[in-house]
């Protein structure tokens, strides 16, 4: 009987290794590759029921006989893009391939390519990719089962779907590295590799997003819109909100909510917030030397204040424009990022260089009451959604119960997204210090707003306090039915 060497027993065990490591390898790529057909599978399904949802409203505004859809079809949609959770934008197309309406442009290949002709006559279709996202696209049938009128077509982002479809990517991500690292002191650098890969595949349109962000900056593409917001005590202006817009060369205006969300997750928040704010604080100080003094809002993420240089850039803007002189500065955050515990001493900061807090889209997180009355914030913005639900069950106790909260913690409490004279009424009746929205003004480029604010924002709130809906916004011609006539409910 041959009696093995060291020699022998050291190259079995290293075959015995390579055979274990391979298994392992295997094993690694067949569970990345089952999580990520899961992911896709999801994806689809996902992007099909959405669609089916968004084919529902256009349905009901549809006027098949006349060949349009109806005006409050295209205020649902926009609000219902704004709801839901994976969606970047919405878009109906009708059988000569143009746009009816879209509710923004997103970061892929966009409604720039039309849809297959086929499509108008046969089932509906859901792709996925890395660059463009979700896309699925919905034929819109007549009653009567003729061919398809229009076709509708949702859009969604690879990180968005990971939120909405519960992140199978992501998890396919953590455990193909895992396995990998297991690996690494064996034969794996390659499955270490494909991990990476993977991983980079993910952050795709978070790199796209801060190249062209970057090259937005440099170029001038980004641009701020301003909408007042008037004291009902007084009928004075109370300030401004600076409201960011991206003018693409491709892709023409595209919202905030369309990039900003994202840009929390990249190392350009800091940067892109510092140069947004010094728009806005030199445009007060070009209005302040020609004698009119506004405050001015900005919306910052809670990642621009812990990251480091965060509140330090911000100290300094606000002193280098003296906005202490022009009007003064608030700094806008939403409720759901400061559930943490770390933007106490950020936030103490801001404050202690007399610059004001206001806790935003109040409503929709779950900050604790001891959570919300330990941090040094001045005003309480109720949601808008919640304005928008005065006229339901429970609309009234809820905005009520805000009022009330927001001032038992010496807060000043705002209303946004007010779009009715009778909700105006109300809302001054109950003891709501400043209002926001639509009736109000619309959001404005620069000059219009400074004509604004000095030749009509004080009557224009007396008009919109004196009767009914005489003074509402006039480029609506039909209200959402949610808020239609909230001062029924109201009285």
């Amino acid at each position: 009987m041959r009696i093995p060497t060291k020699a022998a027993s050291g190259g079995m065990a290293a075959a015995l290794l390579i055979l274990i490591a391979a298994a392992l390898a295997g094993i690694t790529v067949a569970i990345g590759s089952l999580l990520s057909d899961a992911a896709e599978e999801d994806a689809e399904r996902f992007g099909l029921r959405t669609a089916e949802t968004f084919a529902a409203i256009t349905l009901e505004e549809r006027d098949f006989a006349g060949g349009r859809i109806r005006t409050s079809a295209f205020v649902e949609l926009r609000n219902a893009t704004a709801q839901a959770e994976g969606v970047d934008s919405v878009t109906v197309w009708d059988s000569s391939r143009e746009i009816r309406f879209t509710t923004g442009l997103t970061f892929g290949k966009g409604p720039d390519l039309p849809p297959a002709e086929a499509i108008w006559s046969g089932e509906p279709t859901s792709t996925l990719d890395d660059s463009d996202g979700l896309r699925t696209f919905l034929p819109i049938r007549p009653p009567t089962g003729d061919s398809a009128a229009d076709v509708l077509e949702v859009q969604g982002s690879v990180d968005q779907l990971d939120a909405a479809i519960g992140s199978r990517r992501g998890n396919a991500v953590l455990i193909i590295a895992a396995l990998a690292a297991i690996l690494y002191a064996v034969i794996t650098p390659a499955v270490i590799r494909g991990a990476g890969a993977l991983a980079e595949r993910q952050g795709f349109h978070r790199k796209a997003l801060q190249r062209e962000l970057r090259h937005a900056m440099e170029k001038g593409e980004l641009r701020i819109d301003y909408q007042p917001k008037a004291r009902l005590d007084d009928g004075r202006i109370a300030g401004v909100e600076a409201l960011t817009r991206w003018e693409h060369p491709r892709r023409g205006t595209i919202p905030p909510l369309s990039f900003l969300p994202d840009v929390e997750q990249t190392e350009i928040v800091v940067p892109l917030t510092r140069h947004i704010l010094e728009m806005a604080l030199r445009q007060q100080h070009e209005w302040a030397a020609r004698g009119l003094q506004t405050e001015m809002a900005v919306n910052v993420s809670a990642t621009a204040l812990t990251t480091p240089g965060g509140v330090e850039g911000i100290v300094e803007l606000a002193d280098a424009y003296r906005t202490t002189v022009n009007g003064g500065l608030t700094i806008e955050l939403t409720e759901t990022a400061v559930t943490g515990g770390e933007l106490l001493e950020p936030l103490t900061t801001l404050k202690e260089a007399g610059i004001r807090l206001s806790i935003d889209d109040f409503g929709k997180g779950q900050s604790s009451l001891a959570r919300l009355g330990s941090l040094p914030f001045d005003e309480l913005k109720i949601d808008r959604e919640f304005i928008a639900a005065l006229d339901r069950n429970g609309g009234v106790v809820m905005v009520r119960t805000m009022l009330a909260l927001g001032h038992r913690l010496g807060m000043t409490v705002v209303a946004e997204g007010v779009e009715w004279a009778s909700t105006a009424a109300w809302l001054q009746k109950s003891g709501c210090d400043v209002i926001q929205g639509h009736a109000l003004s619309v959001p404005m480029e620069p000059g219009e707003c400074e004509r604004w604010i000095s030749e009509e924002g004080h009557s224009r709130l007396a008009d919109l306090l004196s009767g009914p809906e005489k003074a509402r916004r006039p480029d609506v011609d039909a209200a959402p039915p949610e808020i239609a006539a909230p001062a029924a409910a109201l009285d």
